[in-house]
């Protein structure tokens, strides 16, 4: 089976695994993204997309999807992950957009990055910033926090945790990077 793009730029291709139920249907699924979205306003945003094993029989575009995250005011949602991060037995999804920018009391970060969690049990087909339980944003400009995100059970406790990359974060030297942890718990 192959999987293409249903539009230009979209760079989709990067995937996620293993592949796990995330809809809670009985059929493994699995994560892909697309980097790059045109839209019609000023700025692009990525989507997370959810395809279902059983859709793997024949020819599919990025249009098949069962579910889909959109996630960033910036170019993408590069990386997505899914685990069981509150320990309910329903797969989370994690996803990164490293050139996400964030507007807020403090002032604008431009390229700071995002990185929100959506806590499982999906039923809906699409899911937005404003459906995450979770966000977190890049501590300064050009950060690209959620380069990279992975989530796996680090310390054995029954809860999978998140790593998320930030590959030009200066808080020690000049785009020294820094890779954040964060517990899952219940």
């Amino acid at each position: 089976a192959v999987i293409t793009a249903n539009s230009q730029y979209y760079r989709f291709g990067n995937i996620s695994g293993p592949m796990i139920d995330i809809d809670d249907d009985g059929t493994d699924d699995f994560l892909a993204s697309i980097y790059y979205f045109p839209t019609s306003g000023s700025y692009q945003r990525g989507y997370g997309l959810v395809f279902s094993g059983d859709d793997l029989g024949g020819g599919l575009d990025t249009g098949d999807q069962d579910h889909s995250f959109t996630l960033g005011s910036g170019d993408a949602s590069w990386v997505s992950d899914a685990g069981d991060f509150d320990g309910d037995g329903s797969a989370d999804i994690i996803i990164g957009s490293p050139l996400d920018d964030e507007y807020s009391s403090s002032g604008y970060k431009g390229n700071s990055g995002n990185v929100a969690l959506f806590l499982g049990g999906f039923s809906d087909e699409t899911y937005d910033n404003n459906d995450a339980d979770e966000e977190v944003h890049g501590d300064s400009s050009n950060d690209w926090f959620g380069y990279r995100v992975l989530m796996v059970d680090l310390n054995d406790d029954g809860y999978d945790d998140i790593l998320a990359t930030s590959p030009y974060n200066d808080d020690v030297s000049n785009q020294g990077g820094a890779i954040y942890g964060f517990l899952g718990s219940a």
